[in-house]
């Protein structure tokens, strides 16, 4: 009876490890697929021309101030 109950234990196990790594590379499939037709290229051509990283930086970086504390 024990042996019994224990080779169903050791066939879920294995029935489940399979489900789950199933799961795991349809997701992994859906997550590429969904990066491929959104964001692995701009969508103009020639969106990214004429950036300058320096500009860029400035306008979403603003500059560093130097507040003074009031207590000296």
């Amino acid at each position: 009876m024990r042996r019994q109950s224990a080779e169903k234990s050791v066939m879920a196990t294995r029935h489940l490890r399979r489900e789950i790594a199933l799961m795991l590379a349809i997701k992994a499939a859906l997550l590429y697929g969904i990066w491929f037709a959104f964001f692995s290229e701009p969508q103009l051509p020639k969106m990214s021309e004429g950036m300058d990283p320096g500009r860029v930086a400035s306008t979403l970086i603003p500059p560093k101030t130097t507040a003074t504390s009031p207590n000296p």
